[in-house]
């Protein structure tokens, strides 16, 4: 560790930025840190009272999600999450030239999408930053997902009365299940939700994504962590995690019996090529997906129908928009 890394590193308080700087170097880290001692400063100078005197928001419950060339499954992703709760979705437009602004047209009409064009490279955390300063006091939660990402209430009919058990801390942490390709090479017709059912084990790929207490959020430190200003995160359980849960590199599993996110990460050998040549929104450092990440993601173990009441819902609601 370097002199200025080492300076940084003790005097940061936060055991987040510290793993950060620790475990993945100077990736952004310096102007995550500003971002974080700037947040933290104005939330305990003025901004604690004042969230903690707003009683109700425009939206319970919003999602915040980068996006580049998915138009062919955004809005099944919108109607899906609409019907558990979903009232407002920000979208950050990274480059797109599947003609993403039009098909997003008559959910931004409607009000529940607000769109931005978000250009340049590694900008996924610049999303969620610009998502949580500009609508924080909008929004009483928000989710930081993308759009291979489903959120499943799995105890209740919707997110938000989930929630209802977790309004003193930050955020929850949620974890994935992973998707395969249920045998596909080409893209089937259809929903996502109905053409891959299969998935693997939940100790398989044990990362998780979180609903955040936006005003509660410092900084999007990675795609899967937002450092709190204040209170501690936690998973369905209420279990604390100071940091996001590493062992090792590896990180924890998170129980799912409550709440969790299909994470349909291949699709099918050609949807995992059209991700491929998508890009990485969060690092260009990240190394180039090949065959060798499908198959690692390719499990299809275990059959589950859990999203199958959805199905028939989402197909009239997509047939109504195009009339």
């Amino acid at each position: 560790m370097n002199k200025i890394k080492r300076l940084v590193f003790n005097v940061i308080p936060s055991k987040s930025l510290k793993c950060k700087i620790k475990y993945f170097g100077r990736r952004d880290i310096y102007k995550q840190i500003f971002i974080y001692i700037k947040s933290f400063i104005k939330y305990r100078l003025s901004e604690r009272s004042k969230s903690k005197k707003i009683k109700t928001f425009e939206n319970e419950l919003s999602i915040a999600a980068i996006v580049r060339n998915e138009g062919q499954y955004i809005r099944e992703w919108i109607e899906y999450h609409k019907l558990v709760g979903v009232e407002k979705f920000y979208i950050y437009d990274n480059e797109s030239t599947d003609n993403l602004k039009e098909i997003l047209n008559p959910y931004i009409k409607e009000g529940s999408v607000v769109y931005k064009y978000f250009p340049g490279k590694e900008r996924q955390l610049h999303a969620y930053q610009d998502a949580i300063d500009k609508y924080k006091y909008k929004t009483k939660w928000l989710a930081l997902i993308d759009i291979d990402e489903f959120i499943v209430p799995k105890k209740y009919k919707k997110i938000t009365e989930f929630l209802k058990d977790f309004e003193s801390y930050p955020q929850v942490l949620i974890g994935w299940v992973i998707y395969g390709s249920a045998g596909h090479i080409k893209k089937p017709d259809g929903l996502v939700i109905e053409n891959f059912k299969y998935h693997a084990p939940d100790d398989y790929v044990t990362e998780s994504k979180i609903i955040i207490n936006p005003r509660m959020a410092g900084c999007a430190l990675i795609p899967h962590w937002s450092e709190p200003l204040e209170g501690k995160a936690v998973d369905e359980n209420k279990n604390i995690f100071k940091s996001y849960p590493y062992k090792e590199f590896y990180p924890q599993t998170k129980p799912k019996n409550k709440i969790q996110i299909n994470h349909y990460y291949s699709k099918s050998w050609e949807g995992f090529l059209e991700k491929v040549s998508r890009g990485n929104a969060y690092s260009l450092k990240d190394p180039i997906r090949t065959k060798t990440d499908f198959d690692a993601y390719d499990r299809n173990e275990v059959f589950d129908g859990i999203m199958d009441e959805y199905i028939e819902p989402i197909k009239k609601a997509l047939a109504k928009k195009e009339t």
